[in-house]
């Protein structure tokens, strides 16, 4: 009789419930975060309706407000600075909880995609404000695109704040 133990067959299904409850849950917490660490308003709400319609506990939603606020007191501004493809200048304005874990996902991000995190005040000298003073000039619209790819993968981050870029389409 292996393989028909009642207990064993309500383990399992409840395990494949679980972890795709677990999954939407964790998708609208993001949601939620995001809209949080943007100023909340209308994005917040809306966030909020969708975790609840996903059936996502009214503790878990106030429990993650909670953790932001205290988060929010402990959020430390950063400007990292380095090189993109084709050495075009970027700044990278951060505000995080963990400048550590934000420094080691960045590196990982200009290595995968192109360039390299260089020391502040590598590309600093170029900017005037949010604006290049020496931009480069790329020459084809691949280049821009792989360039792109590293701000948009920037921009995704949840630390980030603002990206600044220096280049040009050379045509």
């Amino acid at each position: 009789m292996s393989g028909h133990s009642k207990w064993s067959n309500i383990k399992n299904r409840k395990g494949a419930v679980d972890k795709k409850r677990s999954e939407v849950f964790t998708r609208a917490s993001k949601n939620i975060m995001t809209a949080l660490r943007s100023g909340g308003g209308m994005a917040l709400k809306t966030a909020i309706d969708q975790a609840k319609a996903v059936n996502m506990p009214r503790e878990n939603i106030e429990r993650l407000q909670n953790r932001y606020e205290e988060k929010k007191a402990n959020l430390v501004y950063c400007r990292f600075e380095g090189f993109g493809p084709f050495s075009v200048p970027l700044v990278i304005e951060v505000e995080t909880d963990n400048k550590n874990r934000t420094i080691g996902e960045i590196k990982l991000l200009f290595r995968d995609i192109g360039g390299s995190l260089g020391s502040v005040g590598c590309t600093g000298y170029m900017f005037s404000g949010s604006k290049c003073t020496q931009p480069i000039k790329l020459n084809s619209e691949s280049e821009v695109f792989q360039v792109m790819d590293l701000i948009e993968a920037l921009e995704g981050h949840d630390d980030v704040v603002n990206v600044f870029s220096g280049f040009t389409l050379n045509v």
